[in-house]
C-alpha cells in the first residue's frame, strides 16, 4: 500500500493533527491565526470586479470554508494561492466560470503540486477531460 503525500494525509484529517499515537488535539489556535493572516495579507489581485454579479464572494465564502485547519494548506499560504486560483479560472473560462467543489479540488491539487499555475492547469485539465 502506497504512503500518502503528506499534505494529502493532512487534507483527509483537517481540523486535527495526531499529537501521539492515539490523541487527536484540535488545531483550532492555528487555524483562527491563519485566518487573521489571510485578513491582513489578502491581496486584491484586481479580478473580482471582473467576475459577473456574485461570483467573487460565491468563492470568498469557499475559500474561507477549505481546510481552514489544515496546517499544511495554511502554512502553503493556501488560502490565497486558492483564491487567486478560482478567480483567474473563473474569469478565463466565463462558460463554466465556478462550480461547488471546485474549491477542494484546486487545495489538493494545490498541497500537491505547492504551485497555484500548476494546480489550475491539472484543474482545467481534468475539468476538460471529464467535460
Amino acid at each position: 500500500e502506497g504512503a500518502q503525500h503528506p499534505a494529502v494525509a493532512s487534507a483527509v484529517d483537517a481540523g486535527h493533527k495526531e499529537d501521539a499515537p492515539g490523541e487527536l488535539q484540535d488545531t483550532a489556535p492555528e487555524a483562527e491565526a491563519a485566518a487573521e493572516r489571510r485578513a491582513c495579507g489578502a491581496a486584491d489581485d484586481g479580478l473580482a470586479g471582473s467576475l459577473p454579479h456574485g461570483l467573487a464572494e460565491l468563492i470568498e465564502a469557499d475559500v474561507l470554508r477549505t481546510f481552514p485547519n489544515c496546517a499544511e494548506f495554511l502554512e502553503l499560504d493556501g488560502h490565497n494561492r486558492l483564491r487567486r486560483a478560482l478567480r483567474r479560472m473563473a474569469a478565463a473560462d466565463t462558460e463554466l466560470g465556478y462550480c461547488q467543489s471546485m474549491n477542494f479540488i484546486t487545495a489538493i491539487f494545490i498541497m500537491v503540486l505547492y504551485d497555484e499555475n500548476a494546480a489550475m492547469s491539472a484543474v482545467r485539465n481534468l475539468l476538460v477531460k471529464l467535460g
